[in-house]
């Protein structure tokens, strides 16, 4: 790890903006400089998402300089700076107040100094700076030197960092899965202490942070730590229970599921796991996640429960096609898996596997094309209505079943059955 890093590692686009940015900056008599996340993922040799920058500039004074901007956290001193390709948010230096809500500063300073910016921010790894004209960076709390040392570190004593913002003890968490940093000495200590502070935090920002730490491939790991830190007991008490076997089920989940809705969601249900139905759902819901989301969730333990019971002599295969060609199938069947793994049911686990084996090997069948359609059954005398999308179900179900295989055999079954 260098102190000049490889900015051939920033997307194009995101490079020629912060250039952009830092050369209207100059003219001006600032120097702009990335700030965050972003260097910490060119220290670590990733491509950054996004770029935030910093600058001595004061929020009237990026205003002028920039001819489209948008003060979306003006009063924090950040402007929006809209350009040709991208929006770069461009901050100013700034000293905290304290904060009285647990996630904002009451008040700011603003400054001109890097070093002063530094000491308000959260870890050490996001207190890095890097210069996009020069690639030269600026670490005034020893991030990169914490980087090579594979440690996570709060910038000055962890108590006031997590005072200040709830938040952080997730935050910590995060970057310790999605970085595969080991805490400092004395930081999950502090955690522990200061655990209590996640209780003003609101549940949309609790969530939102759970999810992103939960979609890194070791979820046992940062489950360990939620309830080791006391911060499961914040967050989601009932979850206290049951430690050792929700952390078996978390470690038999695949590493990679490929969840497109959310990345989070099979090791987020073992979290929320109760032994009543009704308990899960609220569970669920109080954490208020969209719609869409609570959704896909509701769906993934209904069809868990299906495949577990598709675990047997002679599944019905209308039913097992059914169940297997929805898209939160393989992530319910994983889940249902490493429940039975972790619980010891080696008969359960083994039909599980055959599911898998043979949704594997039939994905492709799952979807036949129809035989007949509404108008075929119009046509043959079956009134418009409820019963058509009764009966083109039923069809379907005996062609899953293997018994319609054409369309002359499909006819035959819609003049018995009519």
């Amino acid at each position: 790890m260098d102190d000049r890093l490889d900015l051939e590692l920033l997307d194009p686009s995101h490079l020629r903006a912060a250039r952009e940015v830092a050369e209207r900056l100059a003219a001006a008599g600032h120097r702009g400089w990335i700030v965050g996340g972003a260097v910490r993922d060119l220290a670590l040799g990733r491509r950054p998402k996004d770029v935030d920058m910093v600058s001595g500039a004061l929020p009237d004074q990026v205003e002028r300089l920039f001819e489209r901007t948008l003060g979306v956290g003006k009063a924090f001193g950040i402007i929006l700076v809209q350009l040709s390709e991208l929006e770069v948010e461009l901050a100013t230096f700034r000293e905290d107040g304290s904060y009285a809500d647990g996630r904002r500063p009451d008040q700011v300073v603003y400054g001109d100094s890097l070093e002063l910016d530094a000491q308000r921010r959260d870890f050490t790894c996001n207190a890095l700076y890097l210069d996009p004209r020069t690639g030269e960076v600026n670490d005034p709390t020893g991030g990169l030197a914490d980087l090579r040392a594979r440690q996570l570190r709060t910038v000055g004593e962890p108590a006031r960092r997590f005072a200040e913002d709830g938040l952080r003890l997730l935050r910590m968490l995060r970057f310790q899965a999605s970085h595969d940093l080991e805490p400092a000495p004395g930081l999950h200590e502090a955690a522990r202490r200061c655990a209590s502070n996640l209780k003003g935090t609101s549940v949309e920002r609790v969530l939102e942070e759970l999810r992103r730490t939960l979609a890194w491939p070791k979820p046992a790991r940062a489950y360990r730590t939620l309830e080791g830190c006391g911060l499961l007991a914040q967050v989601a008490p009932w979850a206290t229970d049951d430690v050792d076997l929700r952390t078996a089920t978390l470690e038999h989940l695949p590493e990679e599921l490929n969840d497109p809705v959310d990345p989070a969601a099979a090791a987020l249900l073992v979290i929320l796991e109760s032994s009543e139905a009704s308990q899960l759902e609220l569970h669920l819901r109080s954490l208020k996640p969209s719609k869409a989301l609570l959704l896909h969730w509701q769906r993934i333990v209904s069809l868990r429960g299906i495949c577990r019971s598709l675990v047997g002599e002679d599944p019905d295969p209308a039913l097992r096609a059914r169940t297997l060609r929805e898209p939160a199938a393989p992530i319910a069947l994983a889940l249902a898996l490493a429940g039975a793994k972790a619980a010891g049911d080696a008969d359960l686990a083994a039909g599980l596997q055959s599911l898998q084996a043979w949704l594997s090997e039939h994905g492709s069948e799952l979807r036949p094309a129809p035989l007949l359609s509404a108008k075929d059954l119009i046509a043959a005398g079956t009134a418009p209505g409820p019963a058509i999308g009764r009966l083109l179900r039923a069809l379907e179900d005996a062609q899953l079943r293997g018994e319609v295989i054409d369309e002359a055999g499909a006819r035959v079954w819609l003049e018995r059955e009519a």
